[in-house]
């Protein structure tokens, strides 16, 4: 189901009654739904008729239907009429509205252990097979509600906007569970946030009054692509905060959203992942300075570190593995159906820590720099670089809009870094390709040099504002991209980024 009400409403419900729930995105096809409920098996789907997206409905109860063959758990379909047009019911297909009329208004609350499961949440799948991560009843929530309270500094009566999608677990931490909990008034937004055209983000913030907004850091980028002038003429002074999580918010947009978004409040950088159930390293908003770059210091109740490859932990400004010494409330308990995976995944790399999986330094003030995943360090010669790094010497370039940068397959030094990025409408893209090697060349080393800088009109992205950097690299490398493709927000950006290739 996308953003809708009803998305607030059933997955209340489900906890209310003790159900185990999961959000899909609900622009997967097919293939998508039929792989992560393969995993889940569940027994009951709600879905939207139909969902809106840049002027055009999308038929989700036919994609649905298309799948259903193929998910044999599945019992019943509850459908929402969205559109209005009254679609006919199929075998097993009851109408959300009609049966929800039948309904008693009272419905005791089913008591359950805390730690018993609340919903599952589906990884990306572009690497392996779908993981369920599950999350527990009361952690889930405690992760939330702090998340709302101290990131956003959310209170009773003010308003907030998640500018994501219900589908990525952002949504129902800040908004769907957090952001209730702390008794928000939330804005719940159905479609692009480009469409029909580039005021849509203002019109919704400035006609909602909009206090709080948390959102990807690809949004920030997009809205300073769209120029000072366009923020200019929707100013909102009832803005007080913007956050960003998902992935670090590069120095330039950063300034540009201080200063041209939100005129002088704090811009957030938050850090957490799917299965810690909560961001646990930000500046407090009303407490703590913000740095561009960083993502502040371990709250209070979270405790992390940066350890070198022997788990010893790294002095300030040196590089390593980020891990948690302590466990969350939030964490997740297990992966659905494959503990054995759980376990491996984060408890093995280093016993009595959970591995991130992502690299990153502290500073003097025991700020936290995320610098990306440990497998998007690139080998060049020898040299571990990282790509966070070169994108911040590239995203500095005021004509650069995003860039992603990975190492590809290189006979001499193993890798060598490229680099794919979106421009200003009114830049020369030979001339900034120049310039592009020159600046990470003189900012991080000539080891680091680009070996070709891509131009391209978007970038291959998740639902969730994710670029995925291994279908660049396939791309690159063998032509086309040849891994799954069914998360894509836009499935267009894979021929783009060959027609730039081949350019």
């Amino acid at each position: 189901m996308q953003n809708l009400p009803e998305a607030y409403v059933v997955a209340h419900a489900c906890s209310r009654i003790g159900a185990i729930y999961t959000i899909l995105f609900s622009g997967f096809p097919a293939d998508a739904i039929v792989a992560r409920l393969d995993v889940a098996e569940p027994k009951l789907i709600i879905i939207a008729d139909k969902s809106y997206r840049r002027g055009r409905e999308v038929d989700l109860l036919q994609t649905w239907r298309e799948a259903k063959p193929q998910c044999p758990s599945v019992e019943t379909t509850l459908v929402f009429d969205r559109t209005g047009n009254h679609p006919t019911m199929e075998e097993n297909e009851l109408d959300y509205r009609f049966l929800l009329d039948q309904q008693s208004t009272q419905c005791d609350c089913e008591p359950i252990e805390a730690n018993e499961p609340s919903c599952l949440v589906f990884t990306s799948g572009t690497t392996s097979k779908p993981k369920g991560v599950v999350h527990s009843t009361a952690g889930l929530m405690v992760g939330a509600w702090s998340n709302a309270y101290w990131q956003l500094g959310a209170n009773p009566g003010q308003t907030c906007w998640c500018a994501t999608d219900v589908g990525w677990l952002t949504f129902p931490i800040q908004s769907l569970l957090g952001g209730l909990a702390v008794g928000a008034t939330q804005v719940c937004f159905e479609g692009s946030l480009d469409y029909p055209d580039n005021q849509r983000f203002y019109q919704i913030a400035k006609k909602y009054q909009v206090e709080k907004i948390i959102t990807a850091p690809t949004v920030i980028r997009m809205l300073r692509g769209y120029g000072d002038e366009l923020a200019a003429q929707y100013p909102l002074p009832d803005l007080n905060v913007i956050s960003v999580q998902g992935e670090p918010l590069d120095a330039t947009s950063y300034h540009w959203a201080r200063e041209k978004l939100g005129q002088g409040v704090p811009v957030i950088n938050a850090y957490g992942q799917t299965e810690t159930g909560s961001t646990w390293t930000y500046p407090i908003w009303g407490v703590d300075d913000t740095k561009a770059g960083s993502c502040g210091a371990p709250v209070p109740g979270y405790r992390g570190t940066i350890v070198d490859d022997n788990g010893s932990e790294v002095a300030n400004g040196e590089r390593g593995h980020l891990v948690i010494t302590t466990p969350l409330p939030s964490m997740a308990r297990s992966i659905w159906n494959d503990h054995a995976r759980y376990k491996e995944s984060y408890f093995t790399q280093l016993p009595g820590t959970y591995w991130c999986s992502d690299e990153g330094m502290r500073d003097d003030d025991g700020h936290i720099w995320v610098l990306g995943r440990s497998d998007d360090v690139i080998n060049v010669a020898g040299h571990r670089l990282s790509t966070v790094e070169i994108e911040s010497a590239i995203t500095s370039h005021p004509a650069v809009i995003e860039a992603a940068v990975m190492g590809v397959s290189d006979e001499l030094k193993g890798l060598v870094p490229v680099t794919f990025v979106n421009l200003a409408p009114e830049a020369d893209p030979k001339a900034v390709a120049k310039e592009l090697k020159q600046r990470v060349q003189e900012g991080i080393g000539g080891i680091a040099r680009l070996e070709a800088v891509y131009v391209t009109r978007v970038l291959p992205k998740t639902r969730t504002g994710k670029i995925i950097r291994r279908l660049l690299t396939e791309i690159v490398e063998q032509g086309n991209a040849l891994s799954d493709t069914s998360s894509l927000e836009d499935i267009s950006a894979v021929d783009a980024c060959k027609q730039a290739v081949k350019y």
